[in-house]
């Protein structure tokens, strides 16, 4: 998932981007000035303890420690602003998987104005993602949606689960003055 300011424009615009291959109906929103608020839960990002146990007792100590430094401690709030234009959504019709080295299938379920729903799966690196995604735009000015996927390795063992829910309110038509 794209973080940061093309992360609302990403979300809002989604179903557009795949439009002339899906015949996808993009959510009837405003463009302009928009703020997100994402709360984000990450689950199963750990060592796997056949690794841990090759490790000699102080490289495991640093690595464990080093580890739950980084990683994720229950659900993740953020707050952004972004500016969704003519231009961004246009950019994203023409959307492809940033990553060259994977295949992914996108399946709609839902594609109406007001609604998005598909199911998603791609193959990259040897790891395998699933994903289901709904967006609903409650109106021109407010969208929410939910974001559920699953990331497993080559040998589906230790899958990683991401749970992600977004609510999203236009704030105007000038993007000048944006926080972030």
């Amino acid at each position: 998932m794209r973080k940061n300011i093309f992360l609302l424009a990403a979300l809002l615009s989604w179903p557009a981007m795949s439009r002339a291959a899906d015949n996808i109906k993009p959510l009837d929103v405003r463009l302009g000035a928009w703020e997100s608020t994402t709360v984000s839960d990450v689950t199963g990002m750990e060592i796997p303890p056949e690794v841990l146990a090759q490790m000699p007792p102080d490289q495991r100590a640093r690595m464990e420690a080093a580890f739950k430094a980084r990683a994720p401690q229950g659900p993740t709030k953020k707050v952004r602003q972004s500016c969704v234009t003519k231009e961004s959504m246009d950019k994203l019709l023409t959307f492809k998987d940033t990553n060259p080295n994977s295949n992914c299938k996108r399946t709609v379920i839902t594609s109406t104005s007001r609604q998005q729903d598909f199911h998603e799966e791609c193959v990259a690196a040897g790891q395998k993602s699933s994903s289901d995604v709904h967006f609903e735009a409650t109106d021109s000015t407010h969208v929410q949606g939910t974001v559920h996927s699953t990331v497993t390795s080559a040998g589906g063992a230790h899958p990683i689960h991401m749970n992600l829910t977004f609510n999203a309110r236009w704030l105007g038509p000038d993007c000048t003055n944006l926080k972030n």
